[in-house]
């Protein structure tokens, strides 16, 4: 498990949990950085005055060596489609477990991945789609989303959450004024994650749903986690995973 260097200070706080949200694979420090780099100077670029800071030899070395700004920008929108699916897995586990009272006993008890997968490939298939209209991914995009982006799917969660029971306007998670409150719900999604155990069917064991030794992981000392504030359970009744779990099959 690594933890998040975050440091208390903005924007570097904003920046790199952007950049490990959208690259957070072993073998994608690269990525991470180039983003880093080129969205902290962007900044820099655009503020009022004469820029106060002098750049280092290796942050100039990225970002010559980053793709131009646009196709970063593309690249970032693609890896935010399939970490959102990671995202909506991980709190589609919650919220089932959290309404396992109410849910029919079918393939297995309470919350299940092959449920959660189930019910983003259903909402596909109804037709829905991204805000820019790209079509949603359907069951083996999704699967592979999940195991993509599983090592921050605590961090995709918290904004599905904010969807459903806003903590921050939409395009504002990571304003100062709100940053601190996606932090804490992450690091309950988080907590949840880890202590929340699945199947492993290789060898008929229980693993976290969220693996520690793979996980980048908030330190809940600095960010104390947060539950979503859910008073009423009965908002659920009428929700569409409901009904698409009231219909589910076991494969």
């Amino acid at each position: 498990m690594a933890e998040i260097a975050t440091n208390g200070t903005l924007p570097h706080d904003s920046i790199l949990i952007r950049a490990l949200m959208k690259w957070p694979g072993e073998g994608e420090e690269e990525g991470r950085r180039q983003y880093y780099v080129t969205d902290f100077y962007r900044g820099v670029a655009y503020e009022p005055g004469p820029p106060q800071l002098l750049v280092s030899v290796e942050d100039i070395q990225k970002l010559l060596e980053a793709p131009s700004w646009p196709e970063l920008v593309r690249q970032a929108k693609e890896r935010t489609r399939r970490g959102m699916i990671a995202g909506d897995v991980l709190v589609s586990m919650y919220l089932m477990n959290l309404l396992r009272d109410r849910l029919p006993n079918r393939g297995a008890a309470g919350a299940t991945l092959d449920k959660a997968f189930a019910i983003a490939d259903e909402w596909a298939r109804q037709g829905n789609a991204w805000g820019d209209g790209v079509p949603l991914a359907k069951m083996t995009k999704i699967k592979a989303a999940w195991l993509e982006f599983r090592p921050v799917a605590h961090l995709w969660a918290a904004v599905s959450m904010n969807q459903v029971f806003p903590y921050a306007p939409a395009r504002e998670i990571f304003h100062p004024n709100y940053i601190n409150a996606f932090f804490r719900a992450a690091a309950y999604f988080q907590r949840f994650g880890m202590s929340f155990t699945i199947p492993n069917k290789s060898n008929r064991s229980n693993i976290p749903l969220l693996d520690p030794s793979t996980t980048w992981a908030l330190n809940t000392g600095r960010h104390p986690p947060a539950a979503p504030p859910i008073e009423d359970l009965s908002v659920f009744e009428d929700s569409p995973m409901l009904a698409i779990l009231r219909r589910y099959q076991a494969g």
